[in-house]
């Protein structure tokens, strides 16, 4: 049991991640932004 507690003790709780939140949008290039753009417009599900 002290091999399991060894390896939690350096966990810093306040870099634990947030699921009360939705995460941040990732970041895009304006590349990558047109091209889900074209292939929403292209399937339908935006209008064009």
């Amino acid at each position: 049991m002290l091999e399991m507690d060894a390896c939690f003790a350096p966990v810093r709780h306040d870099l634990l991640i947030d699921d009360t939140q939705p995460p941040p949008p990732p970041v895009m290039s304006t590349e990558d932004l047109a091209w889900i753009d074209e292939r929403l417009r292209a399937t339908g599900a935006r209008p064009v």
